[in-house]
């Protein structure tokens, strides 16, 4: 069997999905794959979490991405905040998604594996960089033509359901995790159990 090396690009807002990333990290070097390095959207001023440093197997490159902003009370998403607050961070994010670029150039992973980073799925649309991209996230079984939402809300379905089309933007492979087993579906889609 070949040995892969294999990129990480990790949404670094929260620690769910560098949780992922650890759990595949295990299953992929278990395997005798090797992971090549990571690259971490998460806004400077936030430090790395300790459980996740601790356990990373390969150097983080950090780099400046989308964010959200919550509301003042600090219980939910403040879209026109968010809007404003990164449209001021596009210069940087402009040029984090040129660092992603060299960073897949330079150290010439067999495939990528994008843990829900707008800019991941970016980079793919702008560059094409040659190199099989896999997503893996919760948020992908939105996309599944089974799932119910509840009522009401479109407007917020309607955005969910973008931002998982641009975070996995020229994926060879979704893969939507998911408590109840749902058929795979078009377009190299599948539904795995959670890591």
């Amino acid at each position: 069997m070949r040995k892969l090396n294999v990129l990480f690009i990790v949404q670094g807002d929260g620690r769910g999905h560098m949780t992922q990333a650890l759990a595949i990290q295990r299953i992929l070097v278990e395997g005798g794959h090797r992971i090549c390095g990571i690259l971490l959207g998460r806004d400077p001023d936030q430090p790395i979490p300790d459980f996740f440093a601790a356990k990373v197997t390969a150097p983080i490159v950090r780099y400046q991405s989308f964010a959200f902003f919550n509301n003042k009370a600090n219980t939910a998403i403040d879209s026109l905040a968010s809007v404003i607050g990164n449209l001021r961070r596009l210069p940087k994010v402009v040029k984090s998604l040129f660092s992603i670029r060299r960073e897949i150039r330079a150290r010439k992973p067999d495939v990528v594996v994008n843990f829900l980073e707008p800019l991941a799925g970016i980079c793919y649309m702008l560059f094409r960089p040659g190199v099989p991209l896999a997503c893996v996230a919760n948020q992908y079984l939105f996309l599944h033509p089974d799932y119910q939402f509840p009522p009401g809300r479109r407007l917020d379905r309607f955005f969910i359901k973008v931002y998982a089309h641009l975070t996995s933007a020229g994926a060879s492979r979704r893969m939507a995790l998911s408590l109840r087993p749902r058929p795979d579906w078009p377009s190299g889609c599948a539904v795995i159990p959670p890591l």
